[in-house]
């Protein structure tokens, strides 16, 4: 849910689920990634302005338990309709491994090694 907060001028996000109510700043990690996600979709799809055509996610998937995990790969499929590149940044095994391309950054304290795979 989302309620105006007509003191700030900002936007509460509400969390309704079988807990019950809950402001978004008292959810978990993995409800205010989720919700993130869904905002930046939101307003996307709501803009007039041009539309970008990269979607860019930097090491998000931390807070997920494996099964939210799989079930939020499988979205981020469904965004390849949408965008020209999804770039999600990760270290996260299961993570690279749905990925298209990998690129694999290698760094230590004097140089940097990148591979293409």
């Amino acid at each position: 849910s989302l309620l105006p907060d007509n003191k700030s001028n900002a936007l509460n996000i509400i969390i309704d689920d079988s807990n019950g109510s809950r402001l978004i700043d008292l959810g978990s990690g993995a409800e205010k990634m989720i919700a993130s996600l869904a905002l930046r979709i939101a307003l996307y799809n709501l803009s007039i302005l041009q539309k970008p055509d990269m979607f860019i996610i930097d090491e998000s998937f931390g807070v997920l338990d494996d099964t939210n995990r799989s079930k939020l790969i499988s979205l981020l499929q469904s965004f390849k309709s949408m965008f020209r590149n999804v770039l999600i940044i990760s270290h996260i095994q299961d993570v690279k491994e749905a990925a298209d391309n990998l690129l694999e950054i290698e760094a230590n304290e004097t140089t940097s090694k990148i591979y293409l795979e």
